[in-house]
């Protein structure tokens, strides 16, 4: 595997050596505000990304196969794989968002910062009713987890539903934020 930093190669991951695998590590020091993907792979395949820096990057979206917020944090860890089909890098693992119910302001999921956030309920963390975010992007995903005795409601502001969604113990709803707005996938019970 490749070790790059941006003081080494720049914001941008090289593969010019033939390399099939790159690691990107930022530092204090060595750290780019977004790091861009490779246009073209040659024999690449695969990239990890990481940070200890103590500046938030992202990676930047032009060569993503979904544009989802990719904000790169503290102990971070972004491997991300070429589809030769699409000619395009996938994430094949980031970094999920974990959110407490009853940290949500105003009953309002908070604007995305990576691709996957988990809000979670339970009993002595409850909400009665929970609205997605106003902002995100396309491939930014939400899921609601509840383990509460109670039952919670998925508002249908800013979704293609017709009427508001009943979160019940032990279920999971994903929802994936898209160009028109949100869709809501059926719930899946553990």
């Amino acid at each position: 595997m490749d070790f790059q930093t941006p003081n080494k190669v720049g914001d941008t991951i090289k593969n010019d050596a033939g390399q099939r695998f790159v690691r990107y590590h930022m530092y204090d020091g060595d750290w780019a505000r977004a790091v861009k993907l490779p246009e073209s792979v040659n024999q690449l395949q695969g990239i990890v990304i990481t940070s200890n820096a103590s500046w938030i990057s992202r990676i930047d979206d032009a060569q993503l196969g979904t544009k989802s917020t990719a904000s790169i944090r503290t102990k971070d860890k972004y491997v991300l794989v070429y589809n030769k089909q699409y000619k395009k890098w996938f994430f094949k693992s980031a970094p999920e968002r974990f959110i407490n119910a009853r940290d949500i302001k105003d009953g309002v999921v908070p604007t995305p910062y990576s691709p996957m956030t988990v809000v979670q309920f339970a009993n002595a963390n409850y909400i009665g009713n929970i609205s997605l975010p106003v902002q995100g992007k396309e491939g930014d995903t939400v899921a609601i987890r509840s383990h509460a005795e109670w039952n919670a409601t998925i508002m249908n502001i800013r979704t293609d539903l017709g009427e508001p969604l009943t979160v019940r113990s032990m279920s999971l709803f994903i929802v994936v934020t898209a160009i028109c707005g949100a869709c809501i996938r059926a719930p899946k019970y553990a």
